[in-house]
């Protein structure tokens, strides 16, 4: 049965430290607009779990009478709600009741029936839904969502998902902007995609091989061209096509791009989009570091980089270049090349009057600069880089050197020591 606020409020302090004024004295507060105290209160709780919201309101709460009926009775206050062992079950239901029929975040981690129940109940004014897996595979979600705008589900460490909960993609879902699935297969998250997207972000569950292939991932990419944010992680297990003719996909309001995956697989994904040149160069026309540029990301397409790096790296020399870009293109004259412990890990480009090319080394620094220097002349023979003018390369360990890009001795990188 379900507790009377006034009396669950009084039962389920969340701090018996805070101390309670006398109510019946008047404050100078209480002559705020209520327009204006809701947004100051929602300021104060906004960047706050949901139990530690519960806590802040409960102080505020205890300020005055009036204060007191503005948090039980503001529904737009209850708006992030927790489902999960660490909030007790009353207070979730209390938290479910003040919210009124205000649109909310739902915050679960179902365990039982019982809380499952909860959760479905709610689900036709969930906005946000963010869900943890508790144990064990789930049921498919046979509910609709209908102005879900952000779904977020996650697998634990020890829990394979076999399906997205509580909600089923067989509803149009029309409002559904943002779309975070990690550690779960393929073809749990593909029924979700829909043209409204803007955020995608995937992480394929990878010792179950249920992934997708290349060719069908950017097939589905071609209908989401409101697509701001796009970032995978071993989504690929199907071998790269011999003879299919990849479809080139046009993302003209992409704005961050991380691929993690093969090399190869990266590269060619990354040469079959087109997407705005701003990701690459900025207003002021240098370059941005690649963590929120093309391959956005550490260890540019995983391990098997460090075997055959050059497909990858030429892949986004070409997109330095201008090549799949949307809008003018920016003559680079400054390129900086990072490794870590073998593996290319950080690409950023300039344009300026006196450019260089840096090269930070790890470990294998006198191979690895002669091999990759090489690759930077063959680019360059194609156009790719030819404005390039200086070449830099320097390791952690203080060693640097800097020559000219045209001409320049190969044998010198090779031989100079660290």
């Amino acid at each position: 049965m379900l507790l009377s606020l006034e009396d669950s409020f009084e039962q389920h302090k969340m701090d018996p430290s805070i101390q309670v004024t006398d109510l019946s004295r008047p404050s100078p507060s209480t002559s705020f607009p209520s327009e204006l105290l809701v947004q100051i209160f929602i300021l104060a709780i906004e960047e706050l779990e949901p139990l530690d919201q519960w806590k802040r309101l409960a102080r505020f709460s205890s300020v005055c009478r009036s204060w007191k009926k503005f948090v039980i009775e503001t529904a737009l206050l209850w708006r992030n709600i927790s489902l999960n062992s660490d909030t007790p079950r009353s207070k979730t239901i209390l938290a479910i009741r003040r919210s009124g029929e205000t649109a909310f975040r739902l915050i679960a981690s179902c365990d039982g029936y019982t809380d499952a129940a909860i959760a479905e109940a709610q689900l036709h004014r969930v906005e946000t839904l963010d869900y943890t897996a508790a144990r064990g595979m789930l049921n498919p979600g046979t509910l609709d969502a209908p102005i879900l705008k952000r779904l977020t589900v996650t697998g634990g460490f020890q829990t394979y998902l076999g399906d997205v909960p509580l909600v089923s993609p067989r509803f149009p879902l029309k409002r559904l902007e943002a779309l975070i699935l990690s550690r779960i297969t393929y073809p749990s998250c593909s029924p979700f995609f829909r043209p409204t997207l803007k955020i995608l972000r995937l992480e394929v569950c990878p010792d179950r091989g249920s992934g997708s292939s290349l060719d069908a991932f950017l097939r589905a990419l071609e209908d989401m061209s409101v697509l701001e944010e796009l970032k995978i992680e071993s989504t690929f297990t199907s071998p790269l096509p011999l003879h299919t003719i990849l479809p080139v996909v046009n993302l003209p309001s992409l704005r961050e791009l991380s691929i993690q995956e093969d090399a190869l697989q990266a590269a060619v994904m990354l040469n079959h989009l087109e997407f705005p040149g701003s990701m690459v160069y900025n207003k002021a026309g240098h370059g941005t570091p690649f963590e929120a540029a093309p391959v956005g990301i550490t260890e540019l397409g995983g391990a098997q980089i460090i075997k055959d790096p050059f497909e990858l790296l030429a892949a986004v020399f070409r997109k330095l270049s201008g090549h799949g870009l949307i809008g003018p293109a920016s003559v680079l004259r400054e390129l900086f090349v990072e490794t870590n412990g073998g593996s290319i890990g950080k690409i950023i480009a300039a344009n300026k009057a006196r450019g260089t090319f840096s090269h930070v080394v790890v470990d294998t620094s006198k191979v690895l600069a002669g091999s990759l220097s090489e690759r930077i002349f063959a680019l360059a023979s194609e156009d790719c880089l030819a404005e390039i003018r200086v070449v830099s390369l320097k390791s952690k360990w203080g060693f640097h050197d800097s020559q000219p890009a045209l001409p320049w001795s190969l044998q010198s990188f090779r031989t100079s020591k660290s």
